[in-house]
């Protein structure tokens, strides 16, 4: 067997190729809190990074030395307050690739979970 089954592999870059990454999110109405987890994270369960809040509502994660990395969003520090397409499907791992580029644009259309969201004032109603 030529290969002996060692997958193929991107190489990486190297501490000095390593670039920050920004990634810009728009979130369902009333989400109070942005969490991210990712290969970056380990995938622990424990490492969540917190997004910050903008004052549009939007939220954004800086990621500091990265390469290729995979991620996903939540709205709490939990694997069951993940995100879910319009069809109510959840989504599967982003990617991002700071080699390729360093700013993503995210847009999560709705919650599975939506207990963590801000309630709605129902005096503006």
């Amino acid at each position: 067997m030529l290969h002996d089954s060692v997958p193929f592999n991107r190489i990486y870059p190297g501490l000095a190729n390593c670039k920050t990454v920004t990634v810009n999110v728009t979130v369902p109405a009333n989400t109070a809190n942005l969490y991210m987890m990712g290969s970056h994270l380990g995938w622990d369960g424990a490492s969540w990074a917190a997004g910050t809040k903008n004052n549009d509502g939007t939220f954004t994660f800086v990621i500091p030395c990265q390469d290729l990395f995979e991620y996903k969003y939540f709205n709490g520090q939990s694997w069951d307050n993940f995100e879910i397409d319009g069809a109510g499907a959840g989504v599967g791992n982003r990617t991002a690739d700071a080699q390729i580029k360093t700013t993503f644009n995210d847009v999560i259309v709705d919650w599975k979970i939506k207990t963590a969201l801000h309630p709605t004032n129902s005096s503006y109603i």
